[in-house]
């Protein structure tokens, strides 16, 4: 009797386990949120007609270390005490980023050198709108930047401008980075 009620409790557990499962052929990665990158984009499309005045706020981000680097947020004290940070920001459901690298000459240090960005708006309305600006021609600007090494906080203002850009017109993209990232060390 005692075999036959333990055998019903497994079986049971078996049952509640493989209904508990979904069928699902891709593994789901998991996304965290943390910390935001956040602001507008001011512009005019390629058509030279629709006005893109948009905000946007990107928070998630992938855990993990892929080898460029490009997926994840991250700070790396090199051996002459230099400093590069890598931030990611993303939203998954549109396919909205901003990812921004850049470097430190000490942890005391509040103008990042060597900038370079990819920022991407995706909003899938009626029109559909797609803007893009990535390091090159355009100018930008970093202020009231500061970072916390023992923490991993980062925060500071930016704002790009520039034609060398998806729609190939001015455009203006501010914006706000408030984030925690890890330290990699090799």
């Amino acid at each position: 009797m005692r075999i036959n009620t333990v055998l019903k409790i497994y079986m049971l557990a078996v049952v509640a386990l493989l209904t508990a499962c979904k069928d699902d052929d891709i593994p789901a990665l998991e996304y965290q949120q943390q910390g935001f990158v956040k602001g507008t984009i001011n512009g005019v499309a390629s058509d030279n007609k629709t006005i893109i005045n948009k905000s946007y706020e990107y928070t998630q981000f992938a855990p993990g270390l892929y080898p460029n680097g490009a997926a994840y947020s991250y700070y790396q004290v090199k051996p002459d005490g230099t400093i590069n940070i890598r931030v990611l920001r993303q939203d998954i459901a549109t396919g909205g980023y901003l990812s921004m690298g850049f470097s430190l000459s000490n942890d005391t240090d509040t103008s990042p050198d060597g900038i370079n960005y990819t920022f991407q708006y995706t909003e899938k309305s009626d029109p559909y709108i797609s803007f893009g600006m990535e390091s090159g021609e355009n100018d930008i600007t970093i202020t009231d930047f500061s970072f916390e090494k023992s923490s991993g906080h980062l925060k500071g203002k930016f704002e790009i401008t520039g034609s060398a850009n998806s729609t190939g017109n001015d455009a203006r993209v501010t914006g706000e980075i408030d984030v925690v990232i890890k330290e990699v060390i090799q």
